[in-house]
C-alpha cells in the first residue's frame, strides 16, 4: 500500500472499523470503533506490543521496520480477546509534518463459531468480492471440523475401550493359562497319587509283616540281650519307611485328617521344639510371634507336617550354616491373586511364612518345585515329596502357598490358611500307646488274606492273651463263625480283600451280632472308610505296633461294654 500525505479518518474508520494508528514511538494513538468495542482492554497511548502484537512477519519491533514492510500482509494478535487476530496491511500517513502508521484490516477467523466467540458480526468484514465464498467455505470447514472432532472423539473412546478390553483379555488369558497349569498339575498328581496309594497299600502290608515279626522276636529276648538293639534298629527303619508311605498316601488322598481350630502361635511353639534337633546345630531357627491371635482350621498334624517340610527344604538350601525364620500374621485380601497353587480369593487369611538365606532357586526350579518326585538334591538325599505333600495338604484344607526366591539371596514360602474366629488351644494328635498285654483279652476272629501279615498279627494277639481264630477271607470268616461253638468277643479284619471286603464282612457280622465290636485294618483307604463306619466299628491303620494293636482292641471292647 503506497504512502499518503493525509487521509480522511472518518471514511477510513467506516470502511475499516478495526483500524488502529501508531505514532513514531509505536504508541497507539487511535482505534477503530469496532476494535474499541470488541477489545475494550486496548488503551490509547500504550505501546504497540502490549495489546496489539505482531505475529507475522517477524521481526518487526520498530517504526522503521514496519514502514519498510508496508507491502506485506500482517497478522496482529489482539491480546485482550484470547484468540482474536487481525489480518491486513500498514500504510504511512503524514499529518502536520508527522508520520504515522495506519493499520487497515479485518478480523481473521478460521471457524464460524469464532463469530460468536469474539462478539463479531458479518458487517465487521469488508464488503468486497469473495466474502460470500469465504463464509460458505468457513461453514463447510466448520462442519468438517465438527465431524472430524466427533469422529476423533469416537475413535479415542473406541481406542480406550479396546485398550481396556485387550488388558482384560490379556489378564483372562494369563488367568486361564495359570488355571490350566494348575489343573494339569493336579491331574498329574492325582494319577501319581493313585499309583502311590496302591503301592503304599502293598508296602504297608510288608511293613506290618516285618514289624510284627520283629515285635515277636523282641518280646522273646530280655531288654539287655545283644539282639534287642538290632531288633530296635529294624523297628526304627520300618518307622522311617512308614513315614515315606504316609507321604505317598497323602498324594492319593488316603490319609485320615481331622480338622479342628488351631492356634498358630501355639502350633509354632510345638514345631520349634521338633525343628531344632532335626535341623542341626548349624541352623538357627527364629520365630517371630505376632501380638494378635491367629486361629485356623486344619488337622494339627498336617500343619506340623507343612512347617516341617518347608523348614527341612530351607535347611537343605544351606551350604553350611544359615537361618530359618518363621512368622505369621493375619492378611485381608481384597482382590483375587494368582498363586502357584491357584487363586487366593478375597477374604481374611492367616499367612505363615518360612524363609531362609540359602542358595535360592532359579525360575525353572520354581516352576517345577511342586512336581512329585522332582528334586535338585543328589541321589539318595531327597525323595522329591516334601513340597508335593505340602501342595496336597493345602488343597484338602482350602489353603494356598506362594513363593519368592532369588539365586544367592534365599527363599520365602508363605502358606495362606483361612482365618477362623474360634480361638482354642493348639492340639496335636498323638498315638495312643498301651501295654503289650491286653486288659480285656478274650476270643477274637482274625481275617486277613495276606499270609505274611496274618501270621505275625495272630502271634501278636496270642502273646497278648487272646484266643485267635484265623480266616483267610470274608467267606472263610463267616464259615468260621457258623462252625464256632462259642461267640467271638471281637473281630479284627483287613479292609481290602478279594471277594467280600472288610466293610461287607463288618455289615454281615453286625447284622448277626449287633453288639460285637469290629476293628478294620487298612493301609490304603483309611480316610474313606472312617466316613462309613457304623456303631462299634473302628479303623486301625497299617503298619501298627503291638502296643497300638492292643490299645485299639481295648478301646473297642471298652466302648462296646459302656
Amino acid at each position: 500500500m503506497s504512502n499518503h500525505a493525509g487521509y480522511d479518518q472518518d471514511v477510513l474508520g467506516r470502511a475499516f472499523p478495526f483500524l488502529f494508528v501508531l505514532d513514531r514511538g509505536l504508541s497507539v494513538v487511535r482505534c477503530g470503533k469496532r476494535l474499541s468495542q470488541v477489545a475494550t482492554g486496548i488503551q490509547l497511548g500504550e505501546l504497540m506490543g502490549e495489546s496489539l502484537r505482531v505475529e507475522r512477519p517477524l521481526p518487526c519491533t520498530t517504526f522503521e521496520q514496519l514502514k519498510s514492510r508496508i507491502d506485506d500482509v500482517f497478522i496482529i494478535n489482539v491480546t485482550p480477546v484470547v484468540g482474536l487476530r487481525l489480518r491486513g496491511q500498514f500504510f504511512v500517513a503524514e499529518e502536520a509534518g508527522q508520520e504515522s502508521l495506519v493499520f487497515l484490516g479485518h478480523p481473521w477467523i478460521t471457524e464460524l463459531s469464532q463469530l460468536a466467540q469474539f462478539g463479531l458480526q458479518l458487517a465487521d468484514f469488508p464488503a468486497h468480492a469473495g466474502i460470500a465464498d469465504m463464509l460458505v467455505l468457513l461453514q463447510a470447514q466448520t462442519r468438517g471440523l465438527a465431524e472430524s472432532r466427533t469422529l476423533a472423539e469416537q475413535v479415542q473412546t473406541t481406542s480406550r475401550e479396546l485398550e481396556i478390553r485387550n488388558k482384560q483379555l490379556e489378564e483372562e488369558l494369563e488367568r486361564r493359562k495359570r488355571l490350566e497349569e494348575t489343573v494339569l498339575h493336579s491331574q498329574k498328581m492325582e494319577a501319581i497319587g493313585q499309583l502311590a496309594g496302591g503301592v503304599a497299600h502293598d508296602f504297608n502290608n510288608i511293613l506290618l509283616a516285618i514289624t510284627g515279626h520283629v515285635a515277636l522276636a523282641k518280646n522273646a529276648f530280655s531288654p539287655d540281650h545283644p539282639a534287642t538293639a538290632d531288633l530296635q534298629r529294624i523297628l526304627d527303619a520300618t518307622t522311617r519307611a512308614a513315614e515315606l508311605t504316609s507321604r505317598l498316601l497323602a498324594f492319593g488322598r488316603r490319609q485320615v485328617m481331622v480338622p479342628c481350630a488351631v492356634d498358630v502361635g501355639g502350633a509354632l511353639d510345638e514345631v520349634v521344639q521338633i525343628l531344632k534337633p532335626l535341623l542341626g546345630e548349624w541352623v538357627r531357627v527364629e520365630v517371630a510371634q505376632s501380638s494378635e491371635s491367629a486361629v485356623v482350621e486344619i488337622d494339627p498334624s498336617a500343619l506340623q507336617q507343612i512347617l516341617l517340610n518347608l523348614a527341612i527344604n530351607a535347611r537343605d538350601a544351606f551350604d553350611k550354616d544359615g537361618t530359618v525364620r518363621i512368622e505369621y500374621s493375619k492378611a485381608e485380601v481384597t482382590e483375587k491373586k494368582m498363586l502357584p497353587t491357584g487363586e487366593l480369593s478375597p477374604g481374611m487369611w492367616v499367612g505363615i511364612s518360612v524363609s531362609d538365606n540359602g542358595s535360592g532357586m532359579d525360575q525353572d526350579t520354581v516352576d517345577r518345585m511342586f512336581e512329585p518326585f522332582f528334586t535338585t538334591k543328589a541321589p539318595g538325599q531327597g525323595t522329591g515329596l516334601g513340597l508335593s505333600t505340602v501342595w496336597w495338604i493345602l488343597e484338602r484344607c482350602g489353603g494356598k502357598i506362594d513363593v519368592e526366591s532369588e539365586l544367592g539371596v534365599g527363599t520365602k514360602f508363605t502358606v495362606y490358611l483361612p482365618a477362623c474366629s474360634d480361638e482354642v488351644d493348639f492340639r496335636v494328635l498323638q498315638r495312643e500307646e498301651a501295654a503289650s498285654e491286653s486288659e480285656q483279652a478274650g476270643r477274637i476272629l482274625l481275617v486277613e488274606d495276606e499270609d505274611i501279615v496274618r501270621a505275625p498279627v495272630a502271634e501278636m494277639l496270642r502273646i497278648s492273651g487272646w484266643e485267635v481264630v484265623e480266616a483267610c477271607d470274608g467267606e472263610d470268616a463267616l464259615a468260621q463263625v457258623d462252625a464256632a461253638e462259642s461267640d467271638f468277643d471281637i473281630a479284627l479284619s483287613d479292609m481290602i480283600m478279594p471277594g467280600m471286603d472288610g466293610r461287607q464282612l463288618a455289615q454281615e457280622l453286625n447284622s448277626r451280632f449287633p453288639e460285637m465290636p469290629i476293628v478294620l485294618m487298612t493301609g490304603y483307604d483309611a480316610g474313606a472308610a472312617s466316613g462309613m463306619l457304623s456303631a462299634h466299628q473302628y479303623i486301625l491303620t497299617k503298619p501298627f505296633t503291638l502296643e497300638a494293636l492292643v490299645a485299639m482292641l481295648d478301646k473297642a471292647l471298652g466302648s462296646a461294654s459302656e
